[in-house]
């Protein structure tokens, strides 16, 4: 017997009749959902567990939920014993979303493989994902966004600031994004309250996401007098953004994005020779993967400064 997000079931039997019955009886449980075999959960049941007990864990629940319902729609009906390389193949080229997207929720459906593999002992070749990965680079169906290193020069950022005193709010979040590298929604929940002066120093009250510890960060003068009775930020994320996009027009620069400003922060505090515990404590990055490429950038323009200073 073959039926949809099944794998394929036989039983003997010593005459056609009890055969047929047998088949029929099956047939209607596995089309009313009350039929369960080994290895007969659908990718779409992963989905729907992952969504009741990972998604709510995660700090950006809405962004994985909203994974997880795309890849439902696409890949929800598959049976995982019948899951395939050409099951994701077949799901990006299908998707009609930038390549940015599909590639979060790709790694997305790798991550719930192999928490349905390592967690809750289901049968699913999570290699099969790799693969894909691999058929679809080679075919540019998936390719790779260009890393970006985009730090401000001499200047700039004196432009940009002048630019942003028509947008209040936006001004702070810059400058609390130079001072912490945090992500923009963490930025926006914070108020003055978590303003915190000592021995004539101002700083920023975080929570650590590893320790789950308030974390003081130093703030300079500029930004601990703009969050004095600050009540709290008042527009959506995206109408930061605009705002930003604006003010980097009337500055007169180029190719600059609020996000490449997370990054700018993170390079000046290794500059200032934080180690990569010290600024994972301070922006909220929970893996040192992201870190570890800015700290061997910033290594790299140290070592070429030095070189091109060298005599001959």
């Amino acid at each position: 017997m073959r039926v949809k997000g099944y794998k394929p079931t036989s039983k003997t039997f010593r005459t056609k009749s009890q055969a047929k019955t047998w088949a029929q009886s099956v047939e209607d449980d596995m089309r009313a959902g009350r039929y369960r075999q080994a290895g007969a959960e659908t990718l779409g049941d992963l989905f729907h567990r992952y969504l009741r007990e990972i998604v709510p864990l995660k700090k950006t629940y809405k962004f994985h939920n909203s994974n997880i319902q795309n890849l439902h729609r696409g890949l929800g009906d598959i049976g995982v014993w019948s899951f395939s390389a050409q099951s994701v193949v077949d799901y990006v080229h299908a998707r009609k979303a930038a390549a940015s997207t599909v590639r979060k929720e790709v790694n997305t459906l790798n991550h719930v493989l192999k928490t349905a593999a390592s967690v809750w002992n289901v049968p699913v070749d999570v290699g099969e994902v790799q693969k894909a990965k691999d058929i679809l680079a080679a075919t540019r169906a998936l390719s790779q966004p260009k890393p970006r290193n985009r730090r401000l020069s001499d200047g700039e950022q004196q432009k940009l600031l002048a630019a942003l005193n028509q947008s209040p709010e936006t001004l702070l979040l810059v400058l609390l994004t130079l001072s912490t590298a945090r992500r923009l929604k963490e930025l926006m929940a914070i108020n003055a309250d978590l303003l915190v002066q000592r021995q004539g120093r101002h700083f920023l009250r975080v929570l650590d996401n590893k320790t789950d510890r308030p974390l003081d960060v130093p703030l300079s003068q500029e930004t601990a007098a703009l969050l004095y009775g600050f009540g709290g930020f008042t527009m959506r994320s995206d109408s930061y953004s605009q705002a930003f996009a604006r003010a980097v027009k009337r500055a007169g620069l180029s190719d600059l994005k609020l996000t490449d400003l997370r990054r700018e922060a993170l390079s000046r505090l290794f500059e200032a020779d934080f180690s990569v515990p010290e600024v994972m404590a301070i922006s909220g990055h929970a893996s040192p993967d992201v870190l570890l490429k800015v700290y061997s950038q910033v290594e790299s323009d140290r070592l070429q400064a030095k070189l091109n200073r060298a005599p001959g």
